[in-house]
């Protein structure tokens, strides 16, 4: 597939829909892929009609996360500083759009969420799950990498400290019963995926034809002062530790395990 139909987007009135459009390779994306989508990103807040981004996945996975082939290549790349800082600064401001952004993100959780995607529905405002086999996982530590998307502050602050430190340290899912009324605000109970994110985009538009934009935008500012700072304050130091775990080859050492271990279980 074309990396151009990867992740597809749309425009229905107020809202601004991003697809996730990989479902042979259960929505795994390239970080280039991330960069598209800190570029809608930054397209939806700049146009003044939209109150919602809303991320959608097909097939039977939100997001599978990074795709270990890409990454692999990028870490198998010459060790140039500045080519790793590149490879980490990329992620770091595609997190730090979704941190800022002025507009609700919304997720719509049709399957498993993985890795930095997982991240990213963390740093929604709403989270949306067709039925309860959902879970979101970091499987870090695996990788030779660690925290990612603001995790350090975003996972503890969600679902507390004991859950997020099994989940960070060893990689355990946290299963729908762990996400419930903490990350998830809806259960959806549904089976057809078409007809999930169809009622979903219904009911958001329900929701905001009775709201005040300004009302809204002023409240999604004030979220932002009490919450925004420590998110920041996170990614910076993710970031300088992805780098030393990089220039010391970790990831190297560990992916080739991880994937293997991986594809024996989807």
């Amino acid at each position: 597939m074309s990396r151009s139909n990867v992740i597809q987007h749309r425009i229905e009135g107020p809202l601004f829909i991003i697809t996730l459009n990989n479902e042979k390779k259960l929505n795994s994306l390239h970080l280039s892929d991330y960069t598209r989508m800190t570029e809608l990103l930054l397209e939806a807040e700049a146009n003044p009609e939209i109150l919602c981004i809303v991320f959608q996945g097909t097939g039977r996975f939100f997001s599978s996360g990074i795709d270990i082939d890409d990454l692999s290549r990028q870490l198998n790349q010459p060790k140039d500083f500045d080519l790793s800082s590149e490879l980490v600064s990329r992620m770091e401001y595609f997190t730090r759009t979704a941190i800022n952004h002025k507009k609700i993100l919304v997720s719509c959780l049709n399957g498993p969420a993985v890795g930095i995607s997982a991240a990213m529905v963390l740093l929604c405002d709403i989270v949306y799950s067709m039925n309860d086999n959902v879970y979101i996982s970091f499987p870090f530590s695996k990788m030779g990498l660690a925290n990612e998307g603001a995790l350090s502050e975003s996972l503890a602050s969600k679902v507390g400290p004991a859950l997020a430190h099994e989940a960070m340290f060893f990689g355990v899912p946290l299963q729908y019963d762990q996400l419930k009324d903490r990350v998830i605000n809806r259960n959806y109970n549904m089976t057809n995926l078409s007809e999930f994110n169809s009622k979903v985009l219904e009911d958001l538009k329900q929701y905001l034809e009775s709201c005040s934009p300004e009302s809204l935008q002023n409240m999604k500012r004030l979220f932002l002062t009490v919450e925004g700072s420590s998110k920041i304050h996170a990614i910076s130091n993710e970031g300088i530790t992805a780098l030393n775990l990089i220039h010391k080859n970790v990831p190297n050492k560990r992916i080739k395990a991880y994937v293997e271990q991986r594809r024996s279980k989807l």
